[in-house]
């Protein structure tokens, strides 16, 4: 039977089985195949690499922040302002990240200013690209796959409401709202899952990490302050700076306040699908030397 003939609740359920077969198609194609050649101690030797995969830019600085105050390498003083304390402080980390914002904090800044500055954003953007060439986030070639598949999908969507609009009009049929209103939020439903932030493997990735990292947050109330291990910071990159203790590290509310809507554990930035491996026990991870 010619289902754009059949009348307008039957045809309505037959459009929303071909717009959930349409999107999930969309949402398997956007994800595409995990592949596990990327190595863990690739993401636990620079924890700031797994903040940027669950979080964005912003997030790496927040981390970038934390770790520096946490190390006495910037203090945030009493009127608020952060601000570097060792002239040769630079010369005291590696990452080119913790390097600008100890440049930015030299004269004094708010911390919310920090994850607004361009330049530090830019910084934090090279651990994107290196995700991207990891295949833990969707490079150029993918986006374009993606739109490309999207496209499609949207033509399916598009295509059948019209053929069936205009089957309607023809047998003076009016009534149409119902079917635009579907059609509307099929096409906002097929977006949102060809535009997944991360990859399949950098998914799996995330999972991996929350796993390797359930123990330490776990006994995450016996960390301490200083940096004298990377510990804390791989526990703040994984899970978001909230998850860190109050009782240790209470500058961390004072530096960017937990968002009324947050639950728990996650900092924060979310565009990111979840997902986690092992520093369980009592020591950090493979890669995860003091620094």
């Amino acid at each position: 039977m010619n289902p754009f003939a059949w009348s307008g609740g039957k045809f309505l359920l037959f459009y929303a089985v071909v717009a959930v077969a349409v999107i999930a198609f969309v949402a398997w194609r956007a994800r595409g195949r995990s592949d596990s050649r990327v190595n863990v101690t690739f993401m636990t030797s620079d924890p700031y690499r797994i903040a940027y995969l669950r979080g964005d830019s912003a997030e790496v600085i927040r981390v970038s922040v934390f770790n520096l105050v946490d190390r006495g390498l910037i203090e945030l003083r009493e009127d608020g302002l952060l601000v570097t304390v060792r002239k040769d402080a630079e010369s005291l980390v590696r990452r080119a990240i913790d390097r600008a914002v100890l440049a930015a904090c030299f004269a004094g800044t708010a911390p919310e200013a920090l994850v607004a500055n361009e330049a530090l954003l830019r910084e934090a953007r090279a651990y994107g690209r290196d995700l991207e060439r990891e295949g833990l986030l969707p490079d150029a070639p993918t986006r374009r796959s993606r739109l490309a598949w999207l496209v499609g999908a949207l033509a399916v969507l598009v295509g059948v409401a019209g053929v069936k609009a205009v089957v309607a009009l023809a047998q003076g049929r009016t009534n149409l709202v119902f079917l635009a209103i579907l059609t509307v939020i099929a096409c906002l439903f097929a977006a949102r899952a060809s535009f997944r932030r991360l990859t399949a493997t950098g998914k799996d990735m995330l999972d991996d990490l929350k796993v390797l990292t359930m123990r330490l947050l776990g006994r995450a109330g016996t960390l301490k302050p200083g940096g004298a291990s990377n510990e804390a910071l791989l526990l703040a990159a994984t899970y978001g700076i909230w998850a860190l203790p109050a009782g240790a590290f209470p500058f961390v509310e004072t530096l960017y306040p937990r968002p009324r809507s947050d639950g728990g554990g996650d900092s924060g930035s979310s565009g990111s699908d979840s997902g986690d491996s092992s520093c369980g026990g009592g020591g950090g991870c493979g890669g995860c030397g003091s620094d």
